[in-house]
């Protein structure tokens, strides 16, 4: 796998998170089993446009790393993962046949970033106005259950983590004022089996106007209410942060 060097103007949680699977699956992959990386990214209207098109980029970047055989499955965080998400869900295996100059990666590489374009112009011209976190999670449960016993799986979620469904809404839930409250409802909410992905996630914050707007011990609520989500089905969860120099230059 090609080093991926993160440079100090990349030191944003969603590189971060990008430089972290790299160097994950480069020590944990073994050589002849192809890897499953499923990136969740949140298109929702919440998200700062920008850092949508920057959460993209760094997909793109990825795809640049992986090696063939590799799947790549993107699943956008839309307002409504049933009805919505399900029809913009990209699937893409990197080609296996090697031809020469590695024009058979160029053209997947080529494919993912059109693929890519797509998607952020559709969020643009339909920017949902809800965030279904807990139902996008369903649809990579389903997609993880279609893998093989053993698989290499990387799982990464790019949201503000602002769960705003029909029926739960982090905003404004009282239960979010605390991390014990969090914790509870955690546990209320991801009890059923459709939740329980049982591998470790990565979980990358993106710019959002809703995020700036809550108040730090409801952010940190809200955090622990994912990590314990994760946690209780017997799975793991780590929020990327600003700071990871120790990977500049590796």
């Amino acid at each position: 796998m090609t080093p991926l060097k993160c440079k100090p103007n990349w030191w944003t949680s969603v590189a971060l998170l990008i430089c972290l699977m790299v160097v994950l699956a480069g020590c944990t992959k073994a050589p002849t089993k192809p890897a499953h990386y499923i990136f969740v990214p949140d298109v929702s209207a919440s998200i700062d446009p920008t850092a949508r098109r920057q959460a993209f980029e760094a997909i793109a970047v990825f795809v640049n790393r992986i090696n063939r055989g590799d799947t790549l499955t993107i699943i956008p965080i839309t307002g409504d993962a049933a009805g919505e998400a399900q029809g913009q869900v990209l699937r893409l295996r990197v080609p296996t046949n090697r031809e020469p100059y590695d024009q058979d990666l160029k053209r997947f590489q080529a494919v993912v970033r059109d693929r890519l374009v797509e998607l952020e112009a559709q969020a643009e011209q339909k920017p949902g106005d809800r965030t279904d976190i807990l139902g996008t999670l369903r649809l990579v449960n389903e997609e993880i259950t279609t893998y093989e016993k053993g698989d290499v799986i990387f799982v990464a979620i790019l949201s503000d983590f602002i769960q705003d469904s029909r029926d739960l809404d982090f905003d404004t839930d009282s239960r979010l004022s605390s991390d014990t409250g969090a914790q509870a409802l955690a546990l209320q909410e991801c009890r059923s089996e459709e939740y329980h992905l049982r591998i470790p996630v990565s979980l990358g914050h993106i710019r959002s106007k809703d995020w700036a707007k809550l108040s730090r011990q409801r952010r940190h609520a809200i955090e622990e209410f994912w990590t314990t989500c994760m946690s209780s089905s017997g799975g793991r969860a780590h929020f990327v942060t600003d700071g990871l120099a120790a990977f500049n230059g590796n």
